[in-house]
């Protein structure tokens, strides 16, 4: 994931297909020519970049504690290294998330826990009395896995989440992989979605079979001494999205 040229990197378009959100979603998709089908590693250069890098995306994600294949996107940079991949499983306490890439990232995480309603509605509260919030975590209220420099930890916006886990290794193939685990009690989301007058009280995720979570993922490269550690896309770096820029994919969650 080493940059090629000052803006991108891209991967071989034919080699794999177009993300589609679930039908159950009310998000939709749109699907960008052959000639749009590149995955970038960007530069805040002020230049347009294209903005769906085109992934394998399973669309579910298994209960277990081995996660399993979610998405994975090539290169073309160098079509004979191991893909950039994201796994994830669940259990009725976690989300388990692993990202392999070719150099060590800060991994950040949009997560909507009502995916079925879209990103700006959700059908509970996890705020607080007189303090509600979603369980949408994404914009300020971002998911930052940060497992190589400090500050380390999962965070939720700059908050540290109790009982999240991240780390990484080194693996045999020469990628990096960061796991994390994403605890049920995330506590607030985001504050800017609409919330019900009379909606439910929860404590975060709602981790059972059926559920559907709506997940982008940015990854940048880790930077010692970060001056935004929480900034998913700095101005003065690079970033490579999963998927298309600000969009959520759906993934139901299956036994």
């Amino acid at each position: 994931m080493s940059a090629s040229g000052p803006n991108v990197i891209c991967p071989a378009a034919g080699d794999f297909h177009v993300p589609v959100p679930r039908l159950q979603s009310t998000r939709t998709a749109s699907v960008p020519s052959a000639a749009n089908a590149t995955v970038y590693f960007v530069r805040s250069s002020g230049k347009n970049v294209l903005p769906w890098p085109l992934s394998n995306f399973a669309g579910a994600i298994r209960r277990g504690t081995q996660p399993r294949l979610l998405a994975s996107l090539p290169t073309r940079a160098d079509p004979q290294a191991p893909p950039v991949e994201l796994r994830a499983s669940w259990t009725e306490s976690a989300l388990l998330l692993e990202l392999y890439t070719g150099q060590p990232c800060d991994a950040f995480v949009d997560l909507d826990g009502s995916g079925r309603l879209g990103r700006w509605e959700t059908d509970v509260d996890a705020g607080q009395p007189g303090s509600p919030a979603s369980d949408v975590w994404a914009g300020s209220a971002r998911l930052a896995l940060r497992a190589h420099c400090a500050p380390l930890g999962v965070f939720v916006g700059s908050r540290l989440v109790p009982g999240g886990r991240v780390g990484a290794t080194r693996e045999p193939d020469g990628r990096w992989k960061l796991f994390a685990v994403l605890p049920r009690t995330l506590g607030p989301g985001a504050a800017d979605v609409y919330i019900p007058p009379a909606a439910p009280s929860v404590s975060g995720l709602r981790l059972r079979a059926g559920t559907v979570l709506g997940l982008a993922v940015t990854l940048r490269p880790s930077r010692p001494d970060d001056p935004e550690p929480f900034i998913a896309q700095p101005a003065d770096g690079e970033w490579l999205s999963l998927f298309e820029t600000h969009r959520l994919m759906d993934a139901e969650l299956l036994d």
